[in-house]
């Protein structure tokens, strides 16, 4: 990639709250009070704290198969937190428990028909672990992927134990409402009124028989093919979770922390367990995955029980409290997690990864508890809405015929920031915020793999500076590739484009995305590139590109990151000057004399220091992974216990 001039490696998806994949037990002194102008910084550092990863998928698909793959950050690693909560009698406690990163997510989806191809995608230097769900069918395997150097590997993953293709969501509610939900459409059907109103269910969905239990604290079954309840037995008791557990063919019932398994004959209680670790133990769910983990909600959020011997504990896996009270959750055949909360309202969250949105929103009537019954395989529709050799139930797409897929950069819920000091080519204070922007591009792919569009969202998150910047980008190939582009806001009249919406006389592509960022604060700018016709995605490359501002408009005095070269437009007369040494016939560029940048890119909605903190004293490993070279402590931006002091960062972003 020509604009810059060591290998590109750009950027993916920071995460919070856990460590992964990094060599933290190297024996390195962290001397926090250094001064960034006293750091040794080995010369070629550029920064970067991303990697730019293949994938080479070698999965020999039997002929007629088709799949598509979804591809996500993961980790399995954890890292204690600690946790303050409000009990139920009003007291404040604190407590601690062991978090893993809640915002692994979705990075990529591909449709492949032979299984044989490879994928480009850019995630944090320090994760180590990709995960693949593959689907054929409506069949799903995973597994977990190893990341090394630049290069991972997939050859075909373990199968589920669940294999149905589609599903219907069941529901029950203490109205007595028993109702279907339609996963794809979100269409909501009441079909049936209970004998009593039910905070609870559950499926067996081998002999297609639902359980709940009564607000009469009852045990009744459903058939779901003959449409009958029968009373199986009186339970005694009544509470928010249920589950069907297929392993053993038991019932297991959870109210506050005690979990109870039950002969789902008769209604008779087997067993006992006291689970320890919950914040709060009221309303929720539980269920079991496929894989045979007991996942519980409650009003403090989303746990994994690991069981030792006797011992229960719940291990919290969102990283705080949820946003929303959820009283019901169900896991469907792709292993995404479903939620209704109080609010009526449809919450999906990734199992795999803790990221979760709202899905569908508001129904008219309480959802007190969900579970899934997967469909037949052969009740797959062969529908291909849009002719585009890809059937509706793989198309991302279904009702374009140019598109099929898309690839995300960080993530598919997540954002990356770009953080810039403005003072160039004199030395700045390095809070690194006088221009924070955050950023999420959605390469959009078609059926023959080839790029047809890209989305350039940003949000101007942050001004602390006073001069007036703009901001932009840079592009790796010909600008005979580009059709169009949309959603720029240019006001200034300093800023010249041509027909597609491109900057005159550049070399490269260059999208002036703002020529006045003041006027754009907190703003989200939605920049299009559309292609004149499909590019290869090694062409195109990957995200965020080559991204700058120009300070004070004065569009010549362009700030970029560390050895990324600058476009056609820049005053070379600025470099050599004050503390830049940047010196172009040796492709060194925006560096000072002891290496440091002007700005910086990160794969995560980063924690900005306080105006005039250096960022070195906000992260207390960023001195380490700097004079190392990026060799350690490669999460220091992470809020791993003893990596940050909150008190000179802005946690909410103001």
């Amino acid at each position: 990639m020509n604009y810059k001039s060591n290998k590109f490696a750009a950027v993916f998806f920071i995460v919070l709250l856990f460590a992964v994949g990094c060599n933290k037990n190297v024996n390195v002194v962290d001397e926090d009070n250094k001064s960034m102008g006293d750091l040794l910084i080995p010369e070629s550092f550029d920064f970067q704290t991303s990697n730019e990863v293949i994938i080479d998928f070698q999965d020999n698909l039997k002929a007629g198969d088709t799949a598509r793959y979804k591809i996500y950050l993961h980790s399995s690693q954890t890292q204690p937190d600690t946790i303050y909560y409000i009990t139920e009698d009003g007291t404040e406690e604190t407590d601690y428990v062991n978090s893993i990163d809640p915002l692994n997510s979705l990075i990529a989806t591909k449709v492949s028909m032979d299984g044989t191809f490879s994928l480009i995608v850019n995630i944090p230097d320090y994760i180590g672990e990709l995960y693949v769900i593959k689907n054929t069918n409506g069949i799903f395997t995973s597994e977990v992927i190893q990341v090394t150097g630049k290069s991972a590997f997939y050859g075909g993953g373990t199968k589920s134990s669940r294999e149905d293709p589609v599903d219907v969501l069941y529901g029950v509610n203490g109205s007595g409402d028993l109702f279907t939900v339609n996963p794809e459409t979100g269409e909501m059907v009441v079909i049936k009124q209970l004998i009593s109103g039910s905070y609870t269910c559950a499926m067996d969905d081998i002999n297609r028989i639902m359980y709940t239990v009564g607000r009469d604290n009852n045990l009744y079954k459903y058939d779901i093919d003959t449409e009958e309840i029968e009373l199986v037995g009186y339970l005694g008791m009544g509470g928010p979770r249920l589950d069907f557990n297929e392993a053993d063919g038991l019932l297991y019932f959870s109210t506050s922390n005690k979990l109870y398994s039950i002969d789902a004959s008769n209604a008779n209680v087997l067993t006992i367990q006291t689970i320890s670790g919950l914040h709060s133990t009221s309303g929720g769910d539980i269920i079991y995955s496929p894989e045979g983990v007991l996942y519980m909600c409650t009003f403090s959020g989303l746990y994994k029980v690991i069981f030792n011997q006797e011992e229960a504990t719940a291990v919290r896996i969102s990283a705080d409290n949820l946003p929303f009270s959820p009283t019901s959750m169900t896991i469907d055949s792709k292993g995404e997690l479903w939620l209704g909360d109080n609010k009526k309202r449809l919450i999906i969250m990734d199992v795999v990864t803790g990221g979760w949105e709202y899905r569908f929103d508001q129904y008219d009537r309480h959802i007190n508890d969900l579970t899934t019954l997967p469909l037949d395989e052969s009740g797959i529709p062969q529908t291909d809405t849009d002719g585009d050799g890809i059937i509706d139930f793989y198309d991302e797409y279904p009702d374009d015929g140019n598109k099929a897929y898309a690839t995300f950069t960080p993530s598919v819920y997540g954002v990356g920031t770009l953080a810039f000091e403005d003072n160039w080519p004199t030395q700045g204070d390095y809070d690194f915020n006088d221009l924070v922007v955050n950023y999420q591009f959605i390469t959009i792919s078609n059926a023959d793999d080839k790029v047809v569009e890209l989305q350039c969202n940003y949000t101007v998150k942050h001004i602390g500076a006073s001069y007036n910047n703009g901001f932009g980008f840079e592009l790796p190939f010909s600008a005979d590739l580009i059709e169009s582009v949309t959603g720029f806001n240019l006001t200034e009249g300093i800023i010249n484009i041509d027909g597609k919406g491109l900057e005159t006389d550049q070399t490269n592509p260059v999208i002036i995305v703002c020529d006045n960022v003041n006027a754009n604060a907190y703003q989200e700018l939605n920049v299009v590139v559309s292609f004149t016709n499909p590019v290869d995605p090694d062409v195109v490359g990957t995200p965020p590109f080559n991204p700058f501002i120009f300070v004070n408009q004065d569009r010549g005095k362009e700030v970029h990151m560390s050895n990324y070269s600058p476009t056609s437009l820049v005053n070379a007369a600025f470099f050599g000057t004050g503390d830049d040494t940047s010196d172009p016939n040796t492709n060194r560029y925006y560096k000072t004399s002891n290496n440091l940048p002007w700005a910086i890119q990160i794969s995560y909605e980063f924690k900005y220091p306080k105006e005039s903190v250096p960022v070195n004293h906000g992260y207390h490993k960023f001195n380490s992974w700097a004079e190392s070279g990026g060799g350690v402590f490669k999460d220091w931006y992470t809020d791993v216990t003893g990596y940050r002091d909150n008190s000179k960062l802005n946690i909410d972003g103001n």
